[in-house]
């Protein structure tokens, strides 16, 4: 049952409408239920009054004299300023501001040209990490080629080659 169902039926007393809602088998049948329960308005209809304005005598205006303050009603603060500041205590205050913002800016300005410095080093030491890398490379294939080269001596050696023919075999650079 809606929300809705239920407040249209508070005419209807609270164990009556959990009965009739408990012994309906549908919304149809617990609709007429319903009616059943709610009581009848006896006597005539009533008609809609009559459209006669009634005149509301005017008030008097209500004032409120020092001694009589509403309560609840918060009375606001006056501002209070501090002392007036003299001029030339200001003037140096600004020039110290002044004074400050230029050593602001120069140490900015050094740490963007440490930064700089720093990145152009970063760059360099980019460039030779990848040049090391490139021979580290180059060493690790001659490595290789070598091991590659060993082993097939160490075989040919396995298999009684002759000392000759293997130094051959290598001074013509080690191809078959």
């Amino acid at each position: 049952m809606s929300w809705n169902g239920i407040a249209q039926n508070l005419a209807v007393e609270t164990s009556q409408l959990i009965g009739v809602y408990k012994g309906s088998d549908n919304i149809g049948e617990f609709h007429r239920s319903i009616m059943n329960l709610k009581k009848p308005i006896e006597g005539p209809a009533p008609s809609k009054p009559s459209k006669t304005i009634a005149v509301k005598p005017v008030e008097p205006p209500v004032t409120i004299t020092p001694e009589i303050k509403p309560t609840g009603l918060v009375t606001p603060k006056i501002l209070e300023f501090e002392a007036p500041v003299d001029p030339n205590e200001q003037a140096t205050r600004y020039q110290l501001y002044l004074q400050e913002l230029g050593i602001l800016k120069q140490e900015n300005e050094r740490l963007n040209k440490e930064l700089l410095s720093r990145d152009a080093n970063i760059s360099m030491l980019e460039t030779v990490l990848a040049s090391v890398k490139r021979e580290k490379e180059k060493y690790e294939n001659s490595y290789y080629v070598y091991m590659d080269k060993l082993d097939k001596v160490r075989t040919a050696l396995e298999k009684n080659t002759p000392a000759r023919a293997i130094i051959e075999w290598i001074e013509n650079g080690g191809e078959e």
